[in-house]
Order: structure tokens, then sequence, then C-alpha cells
């Protein structure tokens, strides 16, 4: 190849860049292809069961000033000492070029040639950035840089760490419905008295009415965690079929969520607590923000859920409910309590109306459906699960809940007034109530007890649940990357926990303890949680209608739900308007942290046009400006620098459009690689296939990139024995340094399960992908 100026702007041509290994020896061969000018794109092939490399394009994309984007574009020819070509386009110069180069130099001289041995694929990856030319691998005239890599049968098959899939416990039945078992059985231990408070006499009613809508969600979450076996529920599901804005501000509810679990969790423990002797007389709020803080410090020296410990708490927990329910019954056939019940309903005889019937019970059920928070905890965990053990955790969890809750609100109703009963200082703790009148001190303070741990269980599964999602989220760049920060000592994620601290001790200070206010937020919360999971259920039918799933919801069974959850919803805004108050000033905390994620860039250049145009003009601390200018330019770049891969099966430009498009919307990027795999030739007329197909995906690659003039667009070749796969996935990671989670894909065939690649989003629905 003709040596060159490193600034040479008189052509804008591609650099073709091809290496081979055959037979032992690793080969680079560079050729010049004419490309779109102006637009600053790559394009690679990527051979890997004969270890060969196509890259077409620059490597390294600068900078430039508006004014060079309006004459000529700049084209880099560098060679370093060490023997490494590499060419580049900019749509943009800057001023400092010359330290931008050096730095890339730099860089390229750090980098050093590697060699895997990967017995899965059976092929050997090699990196071509850097190569070193020596004696053993010299520099030839035309300036490709030739290799020997030394390869015998005898070398012990090693597999890199980062290419291994990971081995993990799965959770059987027990343990996995033991976890989410003691969220939403221990709901009943506040729920009854607040759904009494509204519903009166008709309570047990209301019960009954939110069982049979958990029935029908049962089918949904089944029908989602069977296409998409991935951790996060609702998040998930939005994010892969709808924007990530949407998913993102959708999750903003379910943080809220975990808040108001946490929150309701540790001050009905202590309300419960309060009835154990000696403990009568503790303050509420203080001692709720002491209990939070404790379970803060657990995780913060990395104490989170245990499975074994979960399961001993449930059993516990089960037993006590199953001991109250035969003492209440023993109590009521014993006394004739039914007197209790009649008295009760004579007092409820004023509401007989039609229209008081109808409204008690429609607040009733409202209130009632606090019962089933946590139903959505086990689609939280469900890849730790083994297959087959998610829908059985969704039955097992109904099966408790419509037997337990509607059984324990007649007992309640058949063993104490309906004064006591509708007591806000009493309803926070009335089964331990309903145990001390059915057999005694001894049931109260076991059940007191058992409230205490199980609610504050459900305080540590809150804090785990929310680093969890707020972790995702921030991988997912929809929430600031220092969340992801952890701490020397216990690796753990402080700054979350700390945050979600803060956040559950200011609502129970502003609240008061409020329980009833607490329930309120909470139930908003979590309804508008499920109405958006059933919504995501009818986008996966319309939008994913391909993806591979066990089990299917009728339509019809999710109108259903919806219109449910939805008259829920209401009959909570209608009963205690006053709670949206509180409930939307938490969600604006978070919607307003998501939209200055997805703005940041904007809100950068908006302060960089303000700092510019009116410090400068006011000739107002000229280095800090400078300095202050420097940084924005240099964080609008680094987002913006972030890589994405979309994967192409076929040559449809259409879809490759749609990708584009997608990630111009909903990532903060200028760069995308659209990365095609396809498996090894078995005849000649296969392989020129092969090619036309690989050939027309470069065209139009080149195409997308003269539309999108902003955008860089590379597009890569890789030659498999198995085709696309998991295995492929993890090599691509791994080679290019790009998270599954920054990768897409069209709505794959049935024979993937969307869990087999790792995390990868469905952004199009391509019926050929």
């Amino acid at each position: 190849m003709p040596t060159s100026s490193p600034f040479d702007t008189t052509n804008a041509s591609s650099y073709h860049h091809q290496d081979t290994l055959t037979n032992g020896n690793y080969h680079q061969d560079d050729e010049h292809s004419s490309l779109l000018g102006g637009n600053h794109h790559g394009f690679a092939s990527t051979s890997e069961e004969r270890g060969s490399i196509n890259y077409y394009g620059q490597q390294e994309v600068q900078q430039m000033t508006p004014e060079a984007t309006q004459s000529s574009f700049l084209q880099w020819n560098l060679k370093n000492s060490e023997g490494t070509f590499c060419e580049m386009q900019e749509r943009e110069m800057l001023k400092e070029h010359e330290q931008a180069l050096a730095e890339w130099e730099l860089e390229q001289k750090n980098k050093t040639f590697y060699q895997r041995w990967c017995p899965s694929f059976d092929f050997m990856t090699s990196c071509f950035r850097g190569c070193r030319g020596s004696d053993e691998n010299p520099i030839v005239d035309d300036g490709t840089a030739e290799l020997h890599v030394q390869r015998t049968d005898a070398r012990p098959q090693i597999v890199p760490e980062s290419l291994k899939p990971k081995k993990e416990h799965k959770l059987g039945e027990l343990f996995a419905t033991a976890i989410c078992g003691n969220d939403i059985t221990s709901s009943c231990l506040y729920v009854i008295g607040v759904c009494i408070s509204y519903a009166g006499i008709w309570a047990p009613i209301c019960l009954l009415m939110v069982s049979f809508l958990l029935f029908l969600f049962r089918s949904i979450y089944a029908e989602v965690g069977s296409a998409i076996t991935l951790n996060g529920a609702s998040y998930t599901l939005l994010l892969n079929t709808t924007s990530k804005k949407t998913a993102s501000l959708a999750a903003c509810l379910t943080i809220i969520s975990y808040i108001a679990t946490a929150v309701v969790s540790g001050t009905s423990a202590i309300e419960y607590l309060k009835n154990i002797p000696y403990c009568e007389h503790i303050p509420l709020i203080p001692s709720t923000v002491i209990l939070l803080g404790i379970f803060a410090f657990l995780n913060l020296i990395g104490i989170s859920e245990s499975a074994f410990a979960a399961a001993i708490i449930f059993v516990f927990h089960i037993a006590s409910l199953s001991i109250l329910t035969v003492y209440g019954f023993l109590y009521v056939s014993a006394t004739n309590s039914f007197e209790m019940l009649q008295r009760n309903w004579q007092l409820s005889s004023a509401s007989f109306s039609a229209l008081g019937i109808v409204k008690s019970i429609f607040f009733g059920f409202g209130a009632a459906m606090l019962g089933v928070t946590g139903f959505e905890s086990s689609a939280n965990f469900i890849e730790q699960q083994k297959p087959g053990v998610f829908p059985k955790t969704l039955r097992n969890m109904w099966t408790l809940v419509s037997f337990f809750n509607p059984v324990l609100c007649f007992i309640s109703l058949c063993a104490l007034p309906l004064s006591q009963l509708t007591d806000p200082k009493q309803n926070a703790s009335l089964l331990s109530q309903v145990g001390r009148a059915s057999a005694g001190p001894w049931l109260q303070i076991l059940l007191s007890f058992d409230a205490a741990l199980v609610l504050s269980g459900g305080v540590l599964t809150a804090y785990v649940g929310i680093v969890g999602l707020v972790r995702q989220m921030s991988m997912d760049r929809a929430l600031p990357a220092f969340f992801l920060q952890v701490n020397s000592f216990r690796k753990t994620n402080h700054f979350i926990i700390i945050l979600f601290f803060v956040l559950c001790a200011s609502m129970v200070t502003i609240l008061n303890g409020d329980i009833d206010a607490l329930s309120g937020v909470y139930t908003i919360a979590f309804l508008s949680v499920m109405m958006l999971f059933a919504m995501g259920d009818f986008l996966l039918k319309y939008k994913r209608g391909q993806i591979k799933r066990d089990r299917r919801a009728k339509k019809s069974v999710i109108v259903i739900a919806i219109i449910g959850v939805g008259t829920a919803l209401l009959a909570n805004i209608l009963e205690n308007p006053e709670y949206l108050k509180y409930f939307f000033i938490y969600y604006a905390i978070c919607a307003v942290t998501v939209l200055a994620m997805f703005w940041r860039v904007k809100i950068m250049k908006f302060i960089i046009y303000l700092v510019y145009s009116k410090l400068k003009e006011w000739n107002i601390a000229k280095s800090v400006t400078n300095r202050i200018l420097k940084f924005l330019v240099r964080q609008a770049k680094d987002v913006n620098s972030q890589s994405f891969i979309y994967f192409a099966k076929n040559d449809a430009i259409s879809m490759l459009n749609k990708a584009v498009l997608y990630v111009r919307e909903n990532e903060l990027t200028d760069w995308i690689k659209i990365v095609h795999v396809y498996k090894t030739a078995k005849s000649e007329e296969e392989h020129i296939e092969q090619q036309k197909l690989i050939s027309r995906l470069k065209n139009d690659c080149k195409t997308l990139d003269e539309i999108y003039p902003r955008m860089r667009i590379d597009f890569v070749a890789i030659e498999s024995e198995k085709g696309f796969g998991p295995d492929i996935i993890r090599l691509i990671e791994s080679r290019f340094g790009i998270r599954k989670n920054l990768m897409f894909i069209s709505c794959p065939s049935v024979k993937f399960k969307v869990s087999d690649l790792g995390g990868v989003r469905i952004i199009t629905n391509d019926h050929q992908n």
C-alpha cells in the first residue's frame, strides 16, 4: 500500500482490513474499496471457524468542528512504530488533532496480540489490533503484517472464563415459593383490618373477588414468564415490547412499590412487636426508621436474602396462620360466636341499601387488593428458578392467599366487635388481637413474633429487589452509572442502599407512620405495575407473537384482568385522593431522574451554550469557564461513544432501518455495529450465496450510513459452525467488550428462548429473524 501523509483530505475511501488464520499461519491483507464519501462507518467480516476477520472502515472516530462538515472530510491513514495500520474518516476536525493522534498511537502501542482456544466452537480467535512486527512476524512491503501462530491438537483446551456460561444453583419449588410466599402471605397481617374498615361485613366477599382476579393473573404471569424468562418482571417485559423510555418510567412505579413495601412492612412489624410483653411502649416512627436502618446496614455488609432462611420463616409463618385458623374455628364453634357475627351484621344494616352495598364492596375491593402485593416478586428472580417452577410458585401463592385471607377475615368478624376491627389503632395488628380472643395471650405473642419476623423479611426483600432493579436500569443507561459503584469493603452497591433508606425513612416521617396512608400509596403503585404487566402481555401477543412460550393466556382473560385492576385503582384514588399527592412526590423524584438520563446530552449542550455565550461575553472566570466547557464536551462525547450491536439475519433494509431508528430514539449513541452470523457453508453454491448476502448487507449499511450522517454504522460478518446462538453472543461480548444488554435482535424464531440469549433485547418484529 503506498504511503501517504497522516492527513490526506483528497479522497474519502475506506480501509479494508482482512486477517486470516489458516494452517497455523496468521495473515493480514490490505486493500482499498470505495465508500460513500463523508460518512464515518466501518464494515467487518469475521470467520471464526477458520479464524478469519474482515473489518471494513475506520477504527476510531474523532470530533470535528461544524465548519469541517461543510467543506471536506478528513481521512487519516495511520502507521505506528509497531506496524499497525488504521484508516479513519472524520466528520469534524478538532483544533487539537495532533494531540488526539498522539494519544491514539500510544493506545495502539499498549495493545497486545492475544489468542484464545475455544473448544465449544472449535476455532482460534485472535485480536488483530496492535499486531507487532518482528522477525517472526515481519512487516511486508505492502504494509501488511504477517504473524505465525502455532496450533497443535496437543495444546490444552482452555476456555476463557468470560466465555464460560456461569453455573448456579437453581431454586426448587419450596425455596422459590418461600421467597415470594413470605411477601404475599404476610399481607394478610395488615390487609384484613384495612379491608374491614372500608367494606365492613362484606370484607370476605371483597377478598374472594381479589382471589378470582389473582387467578386470572396466574395465566398472564405464566405466559410472560415462559416467553421472557428473565429477571425484572414488568421492566423487562416492557423493555422488550415497548420503548426504553416507557419501560423505564414504568420501572419507577416498581421502585415506588419497593419503597412502600419496606415502609408498610416495617411499620406493621413494629405495630405487632408492641403486642409482645416489655415492648408495648416503643415509639412507632423512630423504631421503624431504626428497623429500616438495620436492614440497610445488613445489605451494606453483604447479608442479603437466603433461600434456606426464607424457607424456615415461611414454614413457621404458615404454621402460625394454620394454628390461628384452627383455634379460631374452635373458638367460634365452642362459644357460639356467630352471635358476634350477627351483631356486626346488625351494625352494618344501616348501609344495606343497594347503593350502600355496592359502595362498600367497591371500596373494600380496592383496599383488599393490598393483599396480593408480592405476587409479582416471583417474576423478579425467575432466572434463579428451575424449569417449570415459576408457574408452580404462582399456583402456590394463589392457593395460600385464596384460603387464608377470606377465612381469617371471617374468623375476625366472628371473634371481635366491628368497632374494634375498624379502629385504626387496633387493625394494624388485628390478627394478634384475634389470636388473643381465640386462644389467649400465648397465641397473641406467637402471632406477634411471627408477624414481626415475616414482615421484617419483607423489608429485606425490598432492599434486595431495589438493588437488583436499579443495577439493571443503570446497566441499561436509564439511571446514573454511579449506582453501579461498589465499596471496597464488602463489594455492595452502597449508593443504592443508602438512597433507598433515605427515601423510606422520609416516607415514614412524612406520613407519620399512618398505616392506611402508607397502604394507599403502596396499593396505587402496585396496582399500576399490575395493570402495566397485563398490558405488556397484550403487546407480547401482538408484537412478539413468534417468541417461544409454553403457556398462553386468553385475550378475554387479559381484558377482564385489566378492568379488574383498573376498578381497584379507581376505588383507591376516589376513596383517598390525598394519597395521590404523596404518591406523585416520590414518583416525580424517580421519573425526573430517569428523564434527565435520557435528556442528559441535550442538557449538557444547553449548559455549554449558556456557558460559552454568556460567561464568555461577560468575561467572568475565563479559565474556569474553559474547564467547564471541556468537562461538558468530554462527558457528552463519552455518553455518545458507547457502541451497540444489532444482529441481522438477512439483508432486509427495512429491518435494518428499524434497528437504526430504534437506537437513535432510545439510546444516547452515534455508533451501531450491525452483525451478521452465518453457518459454515457445506457446498460451494452455499458459500457463494453467503458471500452475496454479505455483499448486499454491506451495501445496505453504506446506504444507511448515508441516510444517517450523524451515526457511525459498522458491519461485522461472523462465520460459525453452529450459527447464531448463545455461544456466539458470549464470544462477541468478549471480543468487542459490549455487554449483552446492549445487544439487540429482531423477534427470534421458536428455535431460541429469549432467556438462552442472556439478556439480549428484542426491538423489532421480524418474521424472518
